[in-house]
């Protein structure tokens, strides 16, 4: 009975744990989901080469993505560290580290991105000439959100473990939904088809100065 009520104690308090810090990811799936049928929804009314080089763009996305999430996961786990400690020299020094050298990874992972979009659209053996050229605007223009997704995942990871998850939503609805969403619909309204991608970018530009702006009072109040 003592062991079946130990149990029973820990399975609640897991489940407790998993709805409070879950749901985090929870919602940041929920947003982005949204945000793949709004885009696919537009691109499937423009044609088939519009959803082929969103297609190639989702691939080459993944591999990148994994660099960003590693930093994300990385942020998340030290800073649990630093904070359990009650550390604000070491969780400020790592930060900055981390910014530093995710920042630097993602700003070269740009570079092979637009310097190669042609090289690794080729690879999809794309028949095509218009889907060829959407893919690797789509790829290039991707790239470009790269350094603005790393700095945006740090600091969410970082607002996520000091338990200010109201920012953290705020932050994971603005990154992954409103902005892009909005900015995209915008654009394609006043523009050319392929500038939806660009949207992306838009976005991610926008929801990292706001970011930045948020981080430097924090900062100030790491300081003291």
């Amino acid at each position: 009975r003592i062991f079946k009520f130990r149990i029973k104690a820990f399975e609640q308090h897991l489940i407790k744990n998993l709805f409070r810090y879950g749901n985090m990811y929870f919602v940041y799936k929920i947003c982005t989901a949204a945000m793949s049928f709004a885009f696919v929804k537009k691109l499937s009314l423009m044609g088939e080469n519009y959803l082929t080089a969103n297609a190639i763009l989702g691939n080459v996305a993944l591999v990148t993505e994994a660099f960003t999430s590693a930093s994300n996961n990385t942020t998340n786990m030290l800073c649990s560290y630093w904070i359990g400690k009650n550390d604000n020299t070491g969780l400020r020094s790592f930060l900055s580290r981390m910014m530093k050298t995710s920042g630097l990874i993602h700003v070269f992972l740009t570079a092979m991105c637009l310097l190669g979009a042609e090289i690794i659209v080729k690879a999809f053996h794309v028949e095509s000439e218009l889907t060829f050229g959407l893919a690797v605007t789509a790829i290039s223009l991707y790239s470009l959100c790269m350094p603005f997704n790393a700095i945006n995942g740090i600091y969410r990871a970082y607002d996520l473990c000091s338990d200010r998850r109201i920012s953290a939503y705020i932050l994971t609805i603005l990154n992954f939904f409103i902005m892009p969403v909005t900015s995209m619909l915008l654009i394609t309204a006043l523009g050319k088809p392929q500038h939806i991608w660009a949207a992306y970018v838009v976005g991610q530009g926008l929801v990292t100065l706001a970011v930045t702006g948020k981080m430097l009072s924090n900062w100030r109040a790491l300081k003291n």
